[in-house]
């Protein structure tokens, strides 16, 4: 499904603009004046042509028919005829738009539309995700709670292999088959196995100090995956509502920034 970019209000606010410009014609019109000023024109012009690809981009045929008629003869038009032509022009736009129907998104999750909610470092860091990231923030932003969790899902995915990569972790059944409490479960024991080898083997000093944080702050978040997501059926069943979802989108893009600081996904 595509997503349509164009705001209602900057289409509507074209066709008024639009429609303000016949009442300064009409009024040279009956002064005698026939040739249409070139501030008038160039502005009028400039309105339509903004108006165009919008219309075309919400489907309004009957608008980008007039619009078309318009500019094709553009140059045979006076004051009277570029008056009646902006007039058709501004009433068509308003009338499709009365029959296009707009998706709106509460300025609490507006910040997820479309936007690289995860971060920057993160869709650096693993480019394959971005696809995910960006389908859970519109889904969560529309108010489509499980299906934003379902792409949280495919975003985790990409920052689990990456972890399971970097820790030597191997699924006999195959990474993408295994069970999620299992991947989740195991890569903790990696983790644990990790952090005692560091402090046992490595020198005191910023380096040391630097790893023990990266895989303590990791293992901090994975207790909240280990209790709140089992396997990936149990998972799918789940019905959310904007506060789970919500907090699911926390815990994994706090989870993906931790990674990002030291780790990124394989070619």
């Amino acid at each position: 499904m595509s997503v349509i970019k164009t705001y209602a209000h900057e289409l509507a606010q074209i066709a008024t603009e639009i429609g303000t410009l016949p009442i300064g014609l009409a009024a040279l019109h009956l002064q005698g004046i026939e040739k249409v000023p070139d501030v008038i024109a160039t502005e009028a012009r400039q309105k339509i042509e903004a108006a165009r690809p919008l219309c075309a981009e919400l489907g309004m045929r009957s608008s980008l028919i007039q619009i078309d008629r318009v500019i094709e003869g553009w140059q045979y038009l006076n004051t009277h005829t570029m008056a009646m032509a902006l007039k058709e022009t501004a009433a068509r736009i308003i009338d499709d738009l009365s029959g296009v129907s707009f998706f709106y998104v509460p300025s609490r999750r507006e910040e997820f539309y479309d936007q690289p909610w995860c971060g920057e470092k993160v869709e650096t860091a693993f480019p394959s995700a971005i696809a995910d990231i960006r389908e859970a923030g519109k889904a969560f932003a529309l108010g489509r709670w499980s299906a934003s969790v379902f792409h949280a899902m495919g975003i985790l995915q990409r920052g689990l292999y990456a972890l399971a990569h970097d820790l030597q972790v191997e699924f006999k059944a195959g990474f993408e088959l295994e069970n999620w409490k299992n991947i989740i479960d195991k890569l903790q024991v990696a983790i644990d196995d990790r952090l005692k080898a560091v402090e046992q083997t490595q020198p005191k000093g910023m380096a040391k100090d630097e790893v023990l944080t990266f895989y303590s702050r990791v293992a901090m978040e994975f207790q909240y995956f280990r209790h709140a997501w089992r396997n990936h059926v149990a998972h799918l069943r789940e019905v959310y509502d904007e506060e789970h979802a919500r907090t699911v989108l926390t815990h994994v893009k706090q989870f993906m920034q931790r990674l990002a600081e030291r780790l990124q996904e394989q070619a």
